[in-house]
């Protein structure tokens, strides 16, 4: 199948032509013996047979893959996250021994919460440094309104790096009450401590941009980076969304550009750098209000950037709308 081939294909990049047509002629030359093998089985004959005809090149590609051992965060849904660890196989293996360990042991000791629950609170716990999963310290840079918080609208909030939350998830982190509406399970801990930090972001009713900050130095202050953060949320480039790595001055620093809100946009590594390279150009724009009707008010337009590309191609990119704004 096509997903047996890409099997073959991907544990055999590592060599040179003529042992990837070796391989493909022991593992795929006889169809009866390939057919009972499952993918686990094909896959380690597949490794088997590299590590035999050129066991140097599998030892080189083994020490790149755990040169490049990382931990991603990314959203799923209900509210949940997955947070992911690319490791090496004996720590991989070690990690998750641990936890099996640490949840059977607490489940033969008469804990009610099923042994996934355990295992993911261990988990938190021994990263974190908690005595327990729900003891939680928010300094999350959570985006709601005055009337999501306090009047119970049912306004979404924003968690930047994750995206829109439901208004009573929002208020639950806040008071620090359970993340969800439901019935309370035996896994509720009703007693937990969690210490929370609010951090008041406004945003301009008729502008939908939050309060802006400078500076007059060329680094980015903690703070107003962190106000960045808040109002572009991921990488400003039009066609990428990935999580902001870098403040770029959109006018540079050795063109007089200033260390303010309006001239700074969050962008990732690869933008940032890319940015930089002959014939691109990056400016903000600043357009009248919009007033589409006399006794209207005036409706200024959010931060955009414009981005000019070496072929002459011109993107916009505008800060995301934020709670509260009335904006689409």
């Amino acid at each position: 199948s096509e997903w047996r081939a890409t099997l073959l294909v991907r544990e055999t990049a590592c060599l040179t032509r003529e042992d990837r047509q070796r391989v493909d002629e022991l593992v795929a030359g006889n169809l009866s013996a390939l057919e009972q093998l499952g993918d686990r089985q094909l896959i380690a004959r597949i490794k088997t047979l590299a590590y035999t005809l050129d066991p140097h090149s599998v030892v080189n590609r083994t020490a790149k893959a755990t040169a490049e051992r990382f931990v991603s965060c990314r959203p799923a849904p209900d509210t949940m996250t997955y947070v992911s660890a690319l490791l090496p196989v004996a720590q991989g293996v070690g990690v998750y021994a641990a936890l099996t360990r640490e949840a059977d042991r607490q489940r033969a000791a008469g804990d009610p919460r099923t042994k996934g629950q355990i295992m993911a609170d261990t988990f938190v716990e021994r990263t974190t440094g908690q005595a327990r999963a729900e003891d939680v310290r928010i300094e999350v840079q959570l985006i709601m309104t005055d009337r999501t918080l306090l009047a119970g609208s049912a306004e979404p909030a924003v968690l930047p790096g994750y995206g829109m939350i439901p208004a009573q998830t929002a208020r639950n982190l806040v008071r620090g009450g359970p993340d969800t509406q439901c019935t309370p399970g035996p896994d509720t801990q009703p007693d937990k401590t969690v210490h929370t930090w609010l951090r008041r972001l406004y945003t301009e009713p008729s502008t939908g941009q939050l309060v802006g900050m400078d500076s007059r130095a060329r680094l980015v202050p903690s703070g107003l980076a962190r106000f960045i953060a808040v109002r572009d949320q991921l990488c400003r480039m039009p066609w990428c969304g990935a999580p902001i790595r870098n403040y770029d001055h959109i006018r540079p620093f050795h063109e007089a550009g200033p260390t303010t809100a309006d001239n700074l946009q969050g962008l990732c590594e690869a933008c940032n750098q890319a940015k930089e390279a002959p014939g691109w150009k990056s400016t903000v724009v600043t357009e009248p209000p919009i007033q589409p009707h006399a006794r209207e008010p005036l409706t200024l337009q959010p931060h955009t950037v414009e981005t000019r590309t070496p072929t002459g191609h011109v993107y916009r990119s505008t800060a995301p709308p934020l709670p509260g704004t009335g904006h689409t």
